[in-house]
């Protein structure tokens, strides 16, 4: 797994959290900061995903898959954790 890039040292919080998203629900706030996050199976199957953090929760992260253009512009979910350091 890297985000924007790099294996982050607790990449398992990363990959937890995302495994756990909640479904998307009406709020008043908004994504902001993007990161890249490839997630990559045993199989070798790659996920490339997007994440945003919330404007108003910085623990929230608003997950994107640019697979497709409605998964694009429109969160499949919730992600619980902040970014880790590099």
């Amino acid at each position: 797994m890297t985000l924007d890039g790099v294996h982050p040292k607790d990449e398992q919080i990363v990959i937890e959290a995302i495994r756990h998203m909640d479904d998307v629900k009406p709020d008043h706030s908004s994504p902001g900061g993007r990161s890249h996050v490839v997630v990559v199976a045993g199989n070798g199957l790659r996920r490339r995903l997007v994440l945003r953090t919330d404007t108003a929760d910085p623990q929230n992260q608003w997950v994107f898959y640019e697979g497709f253009r409605l998964t694009a512009n429109n969160p499949i979910g919730h992600a619980h954790f902040v970014i880790p350091p590099a």
